[in-house]
């Protein structure tokens, strides 16, 4: 019973953290300036975790990517390199938020960032 007071709350904090952030589909910025301004119970320090695009000496993370068209460029290489591939249909990636204390880690929430345009 007791497990299911404390699953409940946790969820009513997590709904009202999110919902007035106006977070989905945000920036990164705006992830990692919604992290800071999180509560974590327990003295747990968030860290937000941002995959790669591709595999081997072609990785790139996420965040250095940028929608030209419907083409990922990375951000500030000139020429045929820059070019990594076709950007996703709805121009997002998902990044996830961990929370950790003590060794201990659990996956606080995700978000859907918005890739940049390529200026």
């Amino acid at each position: 019973m007791r497990m299911w007071m404390m699953l409940g709350v946790g969820a009513l904090m997590l709904v009202s953290v999110v919902l007035p952030s106006g977070a989905w589909g945000a920036s990164l910025e705006d992830v990692r300036s919604e992290m800071a301004n999180t509560h974590m119970p327990f003295q747990m320090k968030p860290t937000v975790w941002v995959p790669l695009y591709g595999s081997g000496a072609t990785a790139a993370s996420w965040a250095d990517l940028c929608v030209s068209g419907d083409r990922l460029r990375r951000q500030g290489v000139e020429g045929p390199s820059a070019d990594v591939g076709k950007a996703p249909a709805d121009k997002q990636y998902d990044v996830l938020v961990y929370a950790t204390n003590y060794g201990d880690t659990v996956i606080a929430y995700h978000r859907d960032v918005t890739l940049p345009d390529c200026k």
